[in-house]
């Protein structure tokens, strides 16, 4: 199910039983199209039984609730080295910052000695919003690009553009496009 099962933490152990790496996830949910919260739908559970005491049937009836429009994503991955010295600790924080997708849109690192590197991601659900119609489903791009043919091969998930920043003040270090061929 979506809210169990993710994992919270790992540890490397040397051979001698000695703490050498530690990893810590954070989650947290994430709503489309900034809602606030999960929409919901509702069921009912109904259930016949046989009563020790009474000679008739019995039945009982629940209503329950499903979330929809939620997924729990990573929000932040601590890790944690350890030496003699002491621990080293860098933090990467992830945002989900786009209507069309629940995948990262930033990656930002903050390493121990206050170095911070940014990661942007664009997919081609935000780079073919130009082309693509998303009311009719229609797309004025030219069926002969990549982009026409991820997005109809329904591989959304794939980056098409990827820029890397450094510092606080987000300086561009270097830009990827990447190009899709088939």
């Amino acid at each position: 199910d979506w809210n169990r099962g993710l994992l919270l933490s790992t540890k490397v152990f040397d051979k001698d039983s000695n703490l050498k790496k530690e990893d810590v996830y954070t989650y947290d949910n994430y709503y489309p199209n900034n809602q606030t919260g999960p929409s919901k739908v509702y069921g009912i559970k109904y259930a016949r039984f046989w009563p020790e005491s009474d000679s008739e049937w019995m039945y009982r009836v629940l209503k329950y609730e499903v979330l929809t429009d939620v997924a729990k994503v990573l929000t932040q991955k601590r890790e944690i080295f350890y030496n003699p010295a002491g621990a080293i600790t860098s933090t990467t924080d992830y945002e989900y910052n786009s209507p069309r997708h629940s995948f990262i849109t930033k990656e930002t690192m903050q390493k121990s000695n206050g170095e911070q590197y940014s990661t942007t991601f664009r997919y081609p659900s935000e780079v073919g919003e130009i082309f693509y119609d998303w009311q009719t489903n229609f797309s004025t791009l030219p069926p002969d690009t990549g982009l026409f043919s991820l997005i109809h091969r329904n591989m959304l998930e794939t980056p098409v553009e990827v820029s890397n920043y450094v510092g606080a003040s987000n300086k561009l270090t270097q830009s990827t496009l990447l190009e899709y061929e088939f």
